[in-house]
């Protein structure tokens, strides 16, 4: 009779367990993120905003909006070692489209004041990236004038080519270099005519400030232009450029 009780408690015990390990087991998921991050651990709840969910040593809430994938109770599978979180910019080969305003004033005085360099600017930039550096190759291609004092109309293309930096998933920083050439309406500041000039520009750039959430940038870029043939100022001109760009 006591062997048959203790089976008895045995058997009660097995069956009050079966079903909590069946729900613990549904209750594991895997969860792939859209930049790349695979997240396994225990659903604690489904929220408003996303998925919380219970790891070995913190608690995170992941938002719908972020879900590439999600794969439920493989508890008892064996996990294999995610791979580390990569910066958002981190794809291989990334192209964009984008485009943004060209001011600045040139270094050199002129007798008819400090010159400015204003316009829009078209950009196509290509980005080979790596965990936390990449090169960035930005065909470039501005249209504006240059002024005051004697407006000269201006049209540009330029190529630049930047190290970056990536210091976390939303912000980089870079620095390069930049050659191009262009058409300008005065080979010379202080000449009225309207005849054609043709010149050509180099010199350093620096983007400072690389903001990118999903596939939206800002970014502020700055170049050192020199000017140099028949229809260049001959000058220094400091370009800041403040641009948007969408990437694909």
């Amino acid at each position: 009779m006591g062997r048959i009780r203790c089976l008895a408690a045995v058997l009660g015990v097995v069956l009050a367990l079966a079903p909590s390990g069946a729900r613990a087991a549904e209750r594991e998921i895997t969860v792939v993120t859209r930049d790349g991050r695979t997240v396994h651990g225990r659903l604690v709840s489904e929220t408003e905003r996303g998925f919380l969910v219970a790891l070995p040593d913190t608690t995170v809430l992941i938002p719908y909006a972020e879900v590439k994938e999600l794969r439920r109770g493989e508890a008892t599978a064996p996990a294999e070692p995610s791979a580390p979180a990569e910066p958002a910019a981190s794809r291989p080969v990334d192209l964009g489209i984008g485009g943004g305003a060209l001011w600045g004033p040139t270094i050199a005085e002129r007798r008819e004041g400090r010159f400015f360099v204003v316009g829009p600017l078209l950009q196509l930039p290509i980005e080979f990236a790596g965990d936390r550096l990449g090169f960035r190759f930005t065909p470039q291609l501005g249209v504006g004038f240059v002024g005051p004092g004697v407006w000269r109309k201006y049209v540009e293309l330029s190529a630049d080519l930047q190290l970056r930096v990536y210091l976390g998933r939303h912000y980089a920083i870079g620095l390069g270099g930049f050659l191009g050439g262009g058409l300008s309406t005065s080979g010379v500041p202080t000449q009225i005519e309207n005849g054609l000039g043709g010149y050509g520009v180099v010199g350093p750039s620096l983007t400072p400030l690389d903001l990118r959430f999903g596939e939206n940038e800002v970014q502020f870029w700055v170049g050192l232009a020199v000017d140099f043939g028949d229809g260049g100022s001959g000058a220094e001109d400091l370009r800041p450029a403040l641009t948007y760009a969408y990437h694909f």
